[in-house]
Parts: C-alpha cells; sequence; structure tokens
C-alpha cells in the first residue's frame, strides 16, 4: 500500500476529470454526481490524513521490526493522459462542426426544396449520412459536405443534360480557336 499510496495526492481539477471520465463511460448517472465527488473527497482525505506516508512507513517499520528498510514508491506519468485529451478535444471539435454544418443545412431545405421542385437530393456514392455516423463513431472526424455535394450531384444530374454540355464544349473549342 505504501507503494501507491506514498506519493498519492489528487486535486479538484483531477476528481472533475475522473467524473467526466465515468460520465462519458456512462459509468453513474447524473444524479450520483455529488455523491460520487463526495466519495472521492473520503478518498483522499483517508490518504492525506489517515494514510500518509508517514504513518504508512512507520507501520511497515513496526511490522517488520527494523528501521532500514528502504520503500520503493511508485511514480506516475500523467503525459499519458495529454494522447486521450487531445482526442476527446478533436472529438468535441468535429461535433461542434458537425452540429453547425447540419443546423445551416436545415435552415436550407426550403431553398433546396424549391431549387429542385421539391425532389429529394440524390445520393453520392460512397460519400453518405450513414457512412459519416459510422465514421464518428469510430473516429474523430466525419463528412462535413454531403449536402452541398448532394446539391452539386442534382444540379448536374437534372440541369446539365448532353445538350447543355454540347453547347458549352462548342463555345469552349470556339473561344480557343479565336485566340
Amino acid at each position: 500500500m505504501y507503494y501507491l499510496a506514498a506519493g498519492f495526492t489528487l486535486s479538484l481539477a483531477e476528481a472533475r476529470a475522473l467524473e467526466a471520465l465515468c460520465f462519458v463511460h456512462n459509468g453513474y448517472e447524473q444524479a450520483n454526481q455529488k455523491c460520487f465527488l463526495k466519495e472521492v473527497k473520503t478518498i483522499h482525505a483517508a490518504f492525506k490524513n489517515i494514510l500518509n506516508a508517514d504513518t504508512l512507513q512507520k507501520m511497515i517499520f513496526i511490522i517488520k521490526g527494523k528501521t532500514d528498510v528502504l520503500l520503493q514508491v511508485a511514480t506516475y506519468n500523467r503525459n499519458v493522459i495529454e494522447p486521450y485529451k487531445e482526442k476527446m478535444k478533436k472529438k468535441f471539435d468535429s461535433e461542434s462542426k458537425r452540429i453547425a454544418v447540419e443546423l445551416q443545412d436545415e435552415k436550407n431545405t426550403e431553398d433546396i426544396k424549391t431549387l429542385f421542385d421539391n425532389r429529394n437530393l440524390l445520393p453520392l456514392q460512397g460519400y453518405t449520412q450513414e457512412l459519416s455516423h459510422f465514421l464518428q463513431s469510430n473516429s474523430v472526424e466525419g463528412f462535413l459536405h454531403i449536402v452541398p455535394l448532394s446539391i452539386i450531384n442534382t444540379f448536374m444530374r437534372m440541369f446539365l443534360t448532353d445538350r447543355i454540355v454540347s453547347y458549352l464544349n462548342r463555345i469552349v473549342v470556339e473561344g480557343f480557336f479565336t485566340k
């Protein structure tokens, strides 16, 4: 116990981080929030006031019957938290962008329906909302520009007919030869 508890400290920020981790991983419900912090504070108080390094060391000396025992202490590397923190930050930023894009798409729904005579947008192959949700559940990023690309796809299929394409090609070719 001395090995683990000798250098043990727990700040309020770390307690809140533990609480957030439990909340993210559905370890407890919102109603247990105050109870969780109370339990963490109790554990911290027990290690700080009762089972502190000095008390544990004296207990070990009494049990062993000698005071020349060399006790080892665990070292904690807080750098392992950084990658997780960065991942959560990226996930939060990605979710914020996704929500902003979805709100913008929702605002533009009426204009899109008017543009295409109340027809549905043509889906894109391999760049769909379902695949985006799958990517977001398994990684940080998802697709952000599904609706704009669907608008372009629908517009090109509905309004850019072969006749218009051939006419545009003639304009380009004639313009090329006149210069």
